[in-house]
């Protein structure tokens, strides 16, 4: 972070050292590497709150900008995986981290690509995505040849509702790595969004070749099959997605649905059941059951 935007002499995050350990950390830092992401963002938030003059604004402007990355980062994987007690603090990070960026000349705010990556991940994590995507498509104007740039842009893109757009920046990225399954996973969601099914098929086919313990892509890519009426295609994809985790509700309740449109009620049923056994709340299952019972 530019020197002109040093404000109250506060410690930079304890969770830098998860992410960037040659941060100048506090002496007594109370987070460890084994923490869960939750736990480690309330430890560090905590920690700060002792100090004289914290508040989130005041950190987040006298800390070094990775420091700022790496809390957002712990906030935005515990959010991911279900969490959803830290969108509060995520959203308290939201001014201030665009405000950093509006504060910087562009000169300044574009004067590497690692500075310009960290912006505009912190500003993808805290939903200003149409400004992420500004710092994105630079980063990707400097380093043309790095796919993840391109693949952020798409992410952008998408998250800010245009997924025409994100589409072509996912292209890009895996047009750069073939072997780029991140990329092609996404680009799968938006072409699935756009309902163009096909197309997305096919770009789930990839991901599967690519990462074959990838239960959400062997689950989404029996969506697509389905969605097209290949539904024994679809009940292939559904196995395997809960052959890899016998547990995946999802793939168990999409599975009951391809068999019943295959003409196989008895099987659907089964295939319902088990879902309603791993969470006996799963809306779609118990749909799938009242219908078999209507028909």
């Amino acid at each position: 972070m530019s020197e002109e935007l040093k404000g109250p002499a506060l410690p930079p995050c304890p969770l830098s050292r998860r992410i960037t350990p040659e941060e100048n950390i506090c002496s007594d830092c109370p987070v460890s590497r084994d923490d869960k992401p939750r736990d480690a963002v309330l430890k560090c938030l905590d920690h700060l709150a002792g100090f004289e003059l914290f508040s989130v604004t005041d950190w987040v402007l006298s800390s070094p900008l990775s420091a700022v990355h790496g809390v957002l980062l712990e906030v935005n994987t515990a959010i991911d995986h279900g969490d959803g007690s830290l969108k509060d603090i995520r959203e308290r990070f939201s001014g201030p981290v665009r405000e950093i960026a509006a504060s910087l000349d562009r000169a300044a705010a574009f004067s590497g690509p690692e500075r310009i990556m960290l912006l505009g991940d912190s500003l993808f994590f805290t939903l200003n995505y149409g400004e992420a995507l500004e710092f994105y498509s630079e980063y990707s104007r400097q380093m043309p040849e790095d796919p993840v740039g391109w693949n952020n842009c798409g992410l952008a893109a998408s998250r800010g509702g245009n997924d025409a757009q994100a589409v072509e920046f996912y292209k890009k990225a895996v047009f750069l790595d073939r072997e780029y399954s991140i990329a092609w996973f996404n680009l799968a969601k938006a072409l699935s969004r756009m309902k163009d099914y096909e197309r997305s098929a096919k770009a789930f086919e990839k991901v599967v070749a690519l990462d074959p313990e990838n239960i959400s892509a062997w689950n989404n890519l029996g969506v697509m099959y389905s969605r097209q009426g290949r539904y024994q295609e679809a009940v292939r994809c559904y196995n395997k997605a809960v052959n890899i985790k016998d547990d995946y509700v999802w793939a168990w309740c999409n599975k009951g649905i391809a068999l019943a449109a295959l003409g196989f009620p008895k099987r659907a049923r089964k295939a319902f059941i088990k879902a309603l056994e791993i969470d006996p709340d799963f809306k779609g299952a118990q749909d799938g059951l009242n219908t078999l019972a209507g028909n």
